[in-house]
């Protein structure tokens, strides 16, 4: 009929029995134009309408291929496009993995127009195929500027494999979010600085916090290779990363250990966590000055020790603009760290500091076996502590040192008073409860340093007779 049939009765029999049904699912199409006049057949194919789901290249033949080409007669499918390529001598090898990429990289015009005109099912019939996971970035880029939706661009992104290497001609947050969140772009501070500028904000964020850990060894390149800037959103982002709990510990010391940032990050040195503050103090990044320490256990009280406990000498030296806290300087005399200042120490104690509280840690520290001596100290505890247990065993343990002058004890006693009452009058008979702790050990103190007699029992007493001493 096509061959000898006028192109009119054809056209009358194909609006009621329509050829191109039969056609396109032809694969034997070309035969049916095979020996017609060329003009004849290029009026069947406009007239039929063509959507060929196999193209085939007879061009050595009835050439129906380059109509059907040029007219975009036949379906966007891999294979036909296969075709199209084969017919230019282009291959084909990366089609089923990139094949929007490889035909952006052609000369092929007219498929180019018409793949833009089917944008849409092209994207989610062929570039979202399973195989197809290889297209370029520039190219994602590329279809931005077309007639497509978002929502498929970010399709796009997480369905290949491409690793980006830039995003800085993206400004959508959505589509820059998902190339962090999908691990799909180089992990570069350009890059990371492009990300909190699209978003809005310049603290780091849970997606950029799982993508630097994901990419450690590149972020502490990135960091440690980072210069001197004044940029006030970089120094926002860089305190954020050393201040978040989430980011790997290796990557905040890259931070650190690059000593050009140090301005940065050391002024809120609160905001770093334990872990953190440690490394910069061991690594001797940063020194314990007055503002430091005050800074760090604002937030961290308890590496109060530690801090103090790094550089004794360095903490001495700037004794007076620390402006410890009686507590504090009473707490030092128990660090061994601190053993050769105690004398220092015990010095800068001032007497109407000391309450209650503060006279039993002293008359604590009087105690012990490494303690230093100092009068006025013990006499003030001894005055106004409340605890007669600490009294006896501090009293036992600075007479038994002899670091007590036999001519002082009195005035200490009679200051004292409390269960040390008649200890201060030369030839009285003192006695003592044997129920208070260390009362054995104080007489016998008291009678070796010759201040009492011969200690005796009497009853649930011990007594001794307070011995005459030679005036001064």
């Amino acid at each position: 009929m096509f061959k000898y049939a006028d192109i009119n009765d054809i056209r009358s029999v194909n609006t009621s029995y329509p050829f191109n049904t039969y056609v396109n699912d032809n694969y034997n199409y070309p035969d049916l134009f095979e020996d017609i006049d060329q003009k004849k057949v290029r009026e069947l194919l406009d007239l039929l309408d063509l959507n060929v789901q196999s193209l085939i290249d007879d061009s050595n033949a009835a050439d129906t291929y380059s109509y059907i080409y040029e007219n975009n007669m036949y379906a966007l499918t891999l294979d036909n496009i296969k075709v199209i390529f084969k017919h230019n001598d282009l291959p084909v090898v990366n089609l089923d993995s990139a094949i929007y990429t490889s035909i952006e990289e052609t000369e092929l015009n007219e498929l180019q127009d018409y793949v833009l005109l089917e944008l849409p099912a092209f994207v989610e019939n062929l570039m979202l195929t399973s195989s197809n996971t290889h297209e370029s970035s520039d190219t994602i880029v590329s279809l931005m500027d077309e007639d497509i939706n978002l929502d498929d661009i970010i399709k796009l992104i997480k369905h290949n494999n491409t690793l980006w290497d830039d995003c800085k001609d993206i400004t959508d947050k959505d589509v820059v979010s998902t190339l962090f969140a999908e691990n799909k772009i180089k992990m570069t501070f350009e890059n990371v600085k492009h990300y909190c500028s699209c978003i809005g904000s310049w603290n780091i964020d849970g997606t950029l916090v799982a993508f630097m850990n994901c990419n450690e060894e590149k972020s502490m390149e990135e960091f440690t290779k980072l210069v001197e800037s004044n940029d006030e959103h970089e120094k926002e982002l860089l305190s954020s990363v050393v201040e978040s709990d989430g980011i790997n510990d290796k990557i905040a010391f890259s931070i650190f250990n690059n000593r050009i940032l140090i301005d940065i990050w050391c002024k809120d040195l609160s905001q770093l966590n334990v872990k953190r503050i440690r490394y910069v103090v061991d690594e001797g990044i940063i020194s314990i000055s007055p503002s430091t320490y005050q800074d760090i256990i604002a937030e961290h009280p308890l590496l109060s020790k530690y801090l103090l406990c790094k550089n004794p000498d360095s903490i001495i030296s700037e004794w007076d603009e620390f402006a410890f806290s009686i507590t504090d300087v009473v707490e030092m005399l128990s660090w061994i760290e601190y053993k050769k200042y105690h004398n220092f120490i015990l010095n800068k104690i001032e007497l109407e500091s000391i309450t209650p509280t503060i006279a039993n840690a002293l008359l604590s520290y009087f105690c012990k076996s490494y303690s230093e001596f100092n009068l006025s100290l013990y006499t003030e505890a001894m005055e106004k502590s409340s605890n007669p247990v600490l009294k006896v065993l501090a009293s036992t343990c600075c007479i038994a040192k002899r670091l007590i002058a036999m001519n002082e004890l009195a005035g200490i006693f009679a200051k004292t008073k409390g269960i040390f009452e008649g200890l201060e009058k030369q030839g009285e008979v003192y006695s003592i409860s044997k129920q208070v702790e260390g009362a054995q050990d104080f007489m016998e103190a008291l009678h070796q340093s010759k201040y009492i007699g011969q200690v005796k029992e009497k009853g649930d007493y011990l007594t001794g007779k307070v011995l005459k001493r030679k005036p001064k």
